[in-house]
């Protein structure tokens, strides 16, 4: 019995004979057809041309037969190499495994494409506060060189990129219903549908935005969503509508709702660039009281909620068993909310994680009556950004989270309201040590507060690891003094020992040698119980770092960002343009 070496040598030299019988084929058949194409005259004894076409026809088919029974070995060849591929460790995993290898990569894939949108989004904002960059593991900060257009290209969908590695896990990625569930109307229709046909009977999150250069086709473009959505409708716990403008995301959500009764979204966001065309969606429905019927037990479903420049009735029970809440810019076209309204949507979504109320204007102080305490036990996340001197800062009066680990301020000019929040959280918590606040990121900006206010709302954070500040705010050298462990001894902790990421821009920090004691106590003497400092980003201070400065602190910060657009002096006090971006 021949062995695999053997078979193969003699595979080999068959290949050499039919590769030299193919060329002189080949050449051959050019030699007859010039024959062919000669129409002179022949000899007696040659063959007609007829008779000669008949011939060649005739043997045509028998080099057809050998063409597909070399195809056919090559087919056999590829199936030997695909089950070899089955012997690989990897593949010996059964589907189940591999289908959640795949559900783990989506669950990574949603993350990029969550830090792809921040920082497209951060590209077109006019307001900079959007690149404050004050979480590291939500927020894109382009403050940072690290994150350049390039860097950010848009990801492609981990399915397909599991689905090209082989056969069986091409087959596997298909027949994996989650991985298809993501369904964007910004692809092809034709990827869409079949997104849809391979999500099988999965729950969808679906994306709509309107197309900016596109505006006249729109009525036309929603028919065509809707006539491929409808279908599944009743399978959409996610769906995310955004318009650039002359087009309104409450078109689509009525054109559901009167379609079809059995949508039911747990999460619903609705975003317009033109506040002048959001319209209340109980006008809409007007008249079609069984839309607006369904509209509100749909509205009871709803646990995620994010508007933006959409005015939706506040006293809707849309409102009501929220787990996560963001409003954004209602237009002044609408009716404001009232402190009274805002107080009864906490007070109706108890279980609130996350709320967000970003440049809203709140009009009506509270009434004393009805301005209980209300206590969110698992919101975690807090923003509120207050956008003129109404009542805006009405939640820092009412609310006690006692789990609070990110707090996002903006435009609060309100000093002790600040402080009494801080302190009623700090008693909620419960530590039975030394009373803290549970907070660990927090970003204030363009907040009228004192520099004693500030160090007593600090003091009371000391589980704090990444701070930003900008504009407005009373941090100063002697606050950046209080981070700075002595350097006489380690027995005295510094305020926010577990700091590790600190951002300051248009402060009023002036001494490069603070900064340097900052850097040098944490960073080279590692007091026990004290984290490094890890990041510190630098823009727009009236503090100026010669060249060698800025090189001290590239070497012994990990992240060090500092003003580009500030002039740097050289060694001995000259300006040097030539590396003014000083990032490592």
């Amino acid at each position: 019995m021949a062995t695999r070496r053997q078979a193969l040598l003699s595979w080999e030299a068959e290949l050499t004979h039919l590769h030299e019988a193919v060329s002189v084929y080949l050449y051959r058949s050019s030699e007859l057809c010039q024959h062919l194409y000669n129409h002179g005259e022949f000899g007696t004894d040659d063959i007609p041309l007829g008779d000669a076409l008949e011939h060649v026809e005739n043997r045509l088919g028998e080099i057809q037969n050998v063409a597909k029974d070399i195809h056919d070995t090559t087919r056999n060849f590829l199936g030997c190499r695909n089950m070899w591929g089955t012997l690989v460790p990897v593949n010996k995993l059964p589907p189940e495994v591999l289908s959640q290898v795949i559900l783990m990569g989506l669950e990574n894939d949603q993350e990029e494409k969550h830090r792809y949108d921040l920082f497209m989004e951060s590209e077109i904002a006019c307001d900079t506060d959007s690149e404050f960059g004050l979480l590291e593991d939500e927020t894109v900060d382009k403050d940072d060189p690290e994150y350049d257009i390039l860097s950010y290209k848009k990801p492609v969908p981990f399915s397909v990129i599991f689905s090209h590695v082989c056969r069986r896990w091409r087959d596997v990625a298909l027949s994996t219903a989650r991985a298809w569930t993501a369904i964007d109307f910004r692809k092809p229709d034709d990827w869409t549908r079949k997104c849809l046909a391979r999500s099988k009977a999965s729950p969808l999150t679906v994306f709509i935005e309107s197309d900016s250069k596109k505006t006249k086709a729109m009525g036309d473009r929603v028919n065509q969503i809707m006539d491929i959505l409808l279908p599944h409708i009743s399978r959409v716990v996610s769906l995310d509508v955004r318009s650039q403008e002359h087009w309104d995301p409450l078109e689509v959500l009525t054109s559901i709702l009167k379609e079809e009764k059995t949508f039911r979204p747990h999460r619903l966001r609705l975003e317009s660039q033109d506040e002048c065309l959001t319209i209340n969606i109980e006008t809409l429905m007007e008249n079609d009281p069984e839309a607006l019927r369904v509209y509100q037990e749909c509205s009871q479903s709803v646990q995620s909620l994010d508007l933006s420049c959409i005015y939706l009735h506040w006293d809707s029970p849309v409102y009501h068993s929220l787990t996560s809440l963001r409003l954004s810019t209602v237009s002044n076209l609408y009716p404001l909310p009232t402190t009274n309204q805002l107080h009864a949507i906490l007070v109706a979504s108890p279980n609130l994680e996350s709320l967000q109320l970003e440049d809203l204007d709140v009009t009506a102080p509270l009434d004393p009556s009805t301005a209980n305490i209300v206590t969110l036990e698992r919101l975690h996340t807090l923003t509120l950004t207050v956008k003129t001197d109404g009542y805006g800062y009405f939640p820092l009066k009412v609310l006690t989270t006692p789990n609070l680990v990110r707090l996002k301020l903006k435009g609060i000019s309100r000093q002790n309201t600040l402080a009494r929040f801080v302190r009623r959280n700090i008693q909620a918590s419960g530590v039975r040590m030394r009373a803290s606040s549970t907070v660990q990121y927090l970003q204030v900006s363009h907040c009228n507060l004192s520099e004693k206010l500030f160090y007593r709302v600090l003091a009371d954070m000391p589980n704090i690891k990444d701070l930003g500040i900008k504009a407005g705010t009373g941090f100063t050298d002697q606050l950046l003094q209080s981070f700075t462990p002595p350097s006489n001894t380690f027995t005295r902790i510094p305020m926010l020992p577990h700091l590790h990421t600190l951002r300051l821009i248009t402060c009023e920090i002036r001494s490069v040698e603070k900064m340097q004691d900052l850097v040098k106590g944490r960073n080279l003497a590692v007091p026990p119980g004290v984290s490094a400092i890890k990041k510190l980003v630098i823009i727009d201070c009236p503090v100026f770092l010669k060249y060698g400065q800025l090189k001290w602190f590239r070497d012994k910060v990990e992240k060090f960002v500092f003003d580009e657009h500030e002039e740097t002096g050289s060694e001995d006090g000259t300006s040097d343009d030539s590396d003014s971006s000083s990032e490592t």
